[in-house]
């Protein structure tokens, strides 16, 4: 059976690295994190390494004895300056530390109901973005609130209708 890692990971992966993930206080999210990279378009090395890197926040939170519930920016921010000190950070660690704790904190909204037509549409232009426009993930996360928030504002009632958008709407907005 196919799990959502496998599309990351390859035979030649050490399993190591596979078990950072399914092991851990983070372990049931970490799942759920891989499925949405897939969803959202994320190209196999991309994942690899933002899932790398998230097994190894996993392995940290494990040995300081703390579950998913103590995960908070004090905490992701402690964990950055850990891999500064050691030499191991990397560009967009902090964007995917940040959709983490994003997804962890929405994490009952997201499993009690289905997405939103606005929801389904940002995951779109999430991919839009990253694919057709290949911006960083610290862009993607920058430009999604507000084009979240636009769209909430001009579809209250929730169904999002892209041809009823005009110039003027946009410039209002902004």
């Amino acid at each position: 059976m196919e799990t959502p890692f496998d599309y990351f990971f390859t035979d030649r992966t050490n399993p190591v690295t596979i078990e950072a993930l399914r092991s851990g206080p983070l372990a049931p999210r970490l799942e759920a994190y891989a499925q949405l990279l897939r969803q959202d378009g994320y190209a196999a090395q991309s994942g690899f390494m933002q899932l790398r890197l998230l097994g190894g926040f996993n392995q940290w939170l494990d040995r300081k004895g703390l579950t998913s519930a103590d995960v908070d920016s004090a905490m992701t921010g402690q964990y950055l300056r850990t891999r500064q000190k050691s030499g191991q950070l990397r560009r967009g660690d902090t964007a995917v530390l940040s959709r983490l704790l994003s997804m962890l904190n929405h994490a009952e909204t997201i499993d009690a109901s289905p997405p939103t037509a606005v929801e389904v549409s940002m995951r779109k232009f999430q991919q839009y973005l990253r694919q057709e426009r290949s911006l960083t993930e610290a862009t993607v996360i920058n430009y999604t609130p507000v084009a979240r928030l636009f769209l909430l504002e001009r579809f209250p009632e929730g169904a999002v209708d892209f041809q009823q958008i005009t110039a003027g709407d946009v410039t209002a907005f902004v």
